[in-house]
């Protein structure tokens, strides 16, 4: 632990206490320094250039580190193995997304109240989201600890919602959401809580006050300069200067995405997560860990007022912390998850018979294989082919992480001639010819040079009535709980954003809900699939069909054979 980490923990834990009185603590919330004190006060690694990695480096990439970290990996003799090493890049903005109910509030407040009261210079604004709640909020997380220790209360001064820290000259202000209130000031921490209620043009007006905040300073608080020193030392402790920026703090659940400005915390999720920034740290967490939670108000909350159609988007909301737009999801939160089954895995093999898709690209989206098998009930004589399936692997290339950005098509080749003999179950594999010509010379390779497993690959070119038949069927799945997925974090993360929208000819489609485009990747490869899986049930009922047709013509024709004559031998025919 740094001493700037050591010393916020210490004084939080030693000054400041809760509204009914209680000493602050971490224990059960270990996520409170890990991922809040920790990112808030540090730096991360990053790559110099994320193409020349090595291994080692590759795996330290977003690992928090102090600004004194003996950097290794640019040395001489690090370079001459090819790797470009990493750098130490500030956390100038800290993300928070939890649920409801995890004491975001108050672990915030110990932390502002520890800067004020042992760093320098520190100018704080705390925006809040609701004007009405604001004075209690001040009062019970920032005035109330304050008036409880006779010390901190002596060495500071409270004027409304301001709070003036004489020994440290650091000052806090609590202000509402008015844009016109928040602007014009240097600051060197924002904080903004419950930011889904709060509007971009607030935001937007806040954040430059931090602009032009830098500088040096003793870790351990003894002192803070906006210049260059010319010591490199604290001149009272001798401790090591570091440099400071200016740092934004944002917390808040989830929210509903009503296409308005307060939408643009969601959309900042959404945009953290498919592209991490190096000055930016984003915890997102789905599931509660506090250990005061009533777990039986929220199984109510969640098994009764979660299955109402009304009331459905905000159980998503309040207690699976899920963005959702009201009408528009395709599947609830709680739908997906009665689906995860947390002991299946990639599997190396099955004989089980299996349904696969392989959904192509080339330089922007994933390509990714899924693999579907029959899960029915093997000792039910009366249960039909496919009534239950099950996740049998996952399998996804980003075009990223291949040379040049681009999908290598002789990787999949290799991929398959490795994997498809280990499935001989396969009934049936599609893969997506209608855009990528590699996809369709793959299909002619494979059907050409491995027949064996290659005559059950064909191409797919289904236009805009499939794709909704499919998801209509991946849908009745989901919700029937005749499909079993795996805990894979990019498939449940795809299907919760998965969102329908009406097109301009009046129909019904389902597209990702923070862009305007269709693909959805693993959820398209799987609703392919069950599609498909679909379809071969349907063949296979019209071949027992015929079967059962052919056998009764059958019966039909030995019986006029063999049925016994009314009259007797006539002779005259020998």
């Amino acid at each position: 632990m740094s001493d700037r980490l050591d010393l916020i923990t210490r004084v939080c834990a030693e000054q400041v206490r809760t509204k009914d009185g209680r000493p602050w603590s971490c224990e059960g919330r270990e996520w409170v320094i890990d991922e809040f004190y920790r990112p808030a006060d540090s730096c991360k690694l990053w790559p110099n250039d994320p193409d020349r990695l090595c291994p080692s480096c590759s795996d330290k990439i977003g690992e928090f580190v102090d600004y004194g970290w003996k950097n290794t990996t640019i040395g001489a003799a690090h370079k001459r193995t090819g790797c470009a090493g990493l750098k130490l890049e500030p956390i100038v903005l800290s993300v928070l997304n939890l649920p409801r109910r995890e004491g975001k509030t108050f672990n915030t407040a110990a932390y502002i109240l520890a800067q004020l009261f042992t760093q320098k210079n520190k100018s704080i604004v705390y925006v809040a989201s609701s004007g009405d709640q604001a004075a209690a909020l001040f009062y019970e997380n920032y005035q109330l600890p304050i008036e409880q220790n006779p010390k901190l209360k002596a060495a500071c001064t409270i004027v409304g919602s301001k709070i003036h820290v004489k020994t440290t000259k650091s000052r806090f202000e609590f202000v509402r959401t008015a844009h016109k209130s928040i602007t014009g000031r240097g600051l060197t921490h924002i904080v903004i809580d419950e930011a889904r209620d709060i509007s971009s043009r607030v935001s937007s007006s806040l954040i430059p006050s931090v602009f032009g905040e830098c500088g040096y300073e003793c870790p351990r608080g003894h002192m803070q300069t906006r210049d260059t020193p010319k010591r490199k030392t604290c001149p009272v402790c001798k401790t090591k200067l570091i440099p400071w920026q200016g740092r934004i703090i944002i917390t808040s659940s989830s929210g509903l995405i009503e296409g308005g400005e307060n939408d643009w915390f969601c959309e900042l999720i959404d945009q953290l997560e498919s592209h991490p920034h190096r000055n930016i740290h984003l915890y997102k967490r789905n599931r509660s860990e506090n250990p005061d939670r009533n777990t039986a108000a929220v199984a109510v909350m969640d098994e009764v007022f979660g299955e109402l159609d009304s009331m459905k988007h905000y159980v998503d909301i309040e207690v699976h912390n899920q963005a959702t737009r009201k009408g528009e999801e395709f599947l609830s939160h709680r739908e997906i998850m009665h689906t995860v089954d947390q002991t299946l895995t990639n599997q190396e093999g099955s004989a089980a018979p299996c349904v696969a898709f392989l959904d192509t690209s080339r330089t922007r989206e994933l390509t990714s294989l899924v693999i579907i098998a029959d899960d029915s009930d093997q000792d039910d004589p009366t249960a039909p082919p496919w009534d239950k399936i099950r996740v049998e692997r996952i399998d996804v290339w980003s075009p990223e992480q291949m040379r040049g950005g681009v999908i290598d098509e002789a990787a999949i080749l290799d991929h398959l001639k490795m994997y498809m003999p280990l499935f001989p179950g396969i009934v049936d594999m599609r893969v997506d010819t209608r855009i990528m010509p590699w996809a369709t010379r793959l299909v002619k390779i494979v059907r050409r040079e491995f027949p064996s497993w290659g005559r059950r690959i064909q191409g797919y070119n289904g236009g805009r009535m499939e794709r909704r038949a499919a998801y209509r069927i991946l849908e009745q799945r989901i919700i029937s709980q005749k499909i079993r997925i795996p805990h894979d974090k990019l498939l449940i993360s795809e299907l919760k954003a998965a969102r329908r929208k009406m097109n301009t000819d009046g129909l019904i489609d389902i597209r990702e809900a923070n862009r305007e485009k269709r693909h959805l990747d693993l959820v398209e490869s799987l609703a392919t699939c069950c599609f498909f899986a679909h379809l071969d049930t349907l063949q296979s009922r019209t071949r027992l069909d015929r079967i059962e047709n052919r056998n009764v013509a059958g019966r039909a024709l030995l019986d006029r054979l063999y049925r016994p004559q009314a009259g007797g031998l006539n002779v005259n025919k020998f």
